[in-house]
């Protein structure tokens, strides 16, 4: 047998040995992604329902509603909603700065449960709307929609990929939400989208919404 042909044999009789190997690294990974601790996978349903509401309540908005300003109310829904869009993006900045912090266990065991406070500050019917000059950076419906769906995806890695979430506190700059676990601000950017929701839902179910007022789930 010519020196080729045996090491064509023994390349051969290696691979078997090589796609074991490949597998073995990538199992971990898979098991990391697929046995997410009970606590991110109870935070990513709450996600995972905010970005459906935001989605679906964009999907058939003309683009005379998209512009339109009703009576009393601050802002248009493309801007409610280009405020949604760069919130995802610019939020997730506090999450790595969370992140970067010194884990303190002990404090984060005192921060237990604070998601639920933060849902009921959020979406309490008596919360008034934000106070924010639009930036109109993005200007048009499939700008924000484009814009919102990286940032998403972003967030999505972001917490799926993060090795611990709930050691490490960085605190909010409004004093009413206090200290936040990283694990938190995904919740505290989750219940915020929802609260914009309500904000659009309002506007669509105003009397002199164009094409009539509509109801909204």
């Amino acid at each position: 047998m010519s020196s080729y042909q045996t090491n064509k044999a023994t390349a051969i009789g290696l691979l078997p040995l090589l796609l074991a190997a490949i597998l073995a690294l990538a199992a971990p990974m898979s098991r990391a992604v697929a046995q997410a601790p009970p606590e991110v996978e109870a935070a990513l349903k709450v996600i995972g329902e905010a970005n459906e509401t935001f989605v679906n309540l964009l999907e058939n908005i003309t683009t005379e509603q998209w512009t339109f300003k009703a009576e009393k109310f601050r802002r248009t829904i493309g801007e409610e909603a280009e405020h949604v869009a760069l919130s995802e993006n610019d939020l997730q900045r506090v999450v790595a700065d969370a992140l970067k912090a010194e884990k303190d266990l002990a404090k984060a065991k005192t921060l237990a449960g604070k998601e639920k406070t933060i849902r009921t500050m959020m979406l309490s019917p008596q919360k008034r709307a934000e106070f924010f000059k639009p930036p109109n950076r993005l200007k048009t419906k499939p700008e924000v929609q484009e814009f919102y769906r990286r940032a998403h995806r972003r967030l999505l890695q972001s917490i799926e990929l993060a090795p611990d979430l709930e050691g490490h506190i960085y605190k909010h700059p409004n004093k009413r939400y206090g200290d936040l676990t990283a694990l938190q601000w995904y919740y505290y950017i989750a219940y915020h989208k929802l609260r914009h929701c309500e904000q659009i839902k309002q506007i669509k179910a105003r009397p002199d919404f164009p094409g009539g007022a509509q109801k909204s789930d």
